[in-house]
């Protein structure tokens, strides 16, 4: 009996494949700001990004902005605590709850990291046209929507 020929595809065309290595190439970038100035994490990174244009808000909301899980949510919160980026107060009308939000410090941090990271994306997208810009965006929401529902 002949065996199953193995399943092959072109990874350069793979989208996946194309995906995750651009996903990397700029992860790897982004960490090359944040690391040496703050000494944090990815997963920290994401929590300091989420309280800085999502916050104030309660610290169980956080997870749901970005793909961490409540423990390295709870984790990242307690170490940008420690260094004095964010804080957590008691929620005004729920004392069960806290409610995050970056220091003057973290503000600070931010705004510099923030100017850095958008200084890289336009150099990483510096022979796009507007209209290849607006494009891509809006295919990266189709593939983020298209696999949004498939995991659903």
């Amino acid at each position: 009996m002949k065996p199953e020929p193995r399943s092959r595809w072109d990874m350069s065309t793979f989208i996946p494949y194309k995906v995750s290595i651009l996903a990397t190439h700029f992860r790897q970038a982004i960490a090359g700001l944040y690391r040496p100035a703050l000494g944090i994490t990815e997963g920290e990174w994401k929590v300091l990004v989420t309280v800085a244009h999502y916050g104030p808000l309660a610290s169980s909301d956080i997870g749901a902005h970005m793909t961490l899980d409540r423990m390295a949510v709870s984790r990242a919160l307690n170490r940008l605590i420690e260094l004095g980026l964010v804080r957590r107060r008691p929620h005004a009308s729920d004392q069960r709850i806290s409610t995050v939000s970056l220091t003057a410090s973290g503000e600070r941090s931010f705004d510099i990291l923030a100017r850095e990271a958008a200084a890289l994306e336009r150099k990483a997208l510096q022979h796009f046209s507007t209209a290849e810009k607006t494009e891509l965006l809006r295919l990266m929401e189709k593939l983020e929507a298209g696999l949004s529902r498939e995991n659903s």
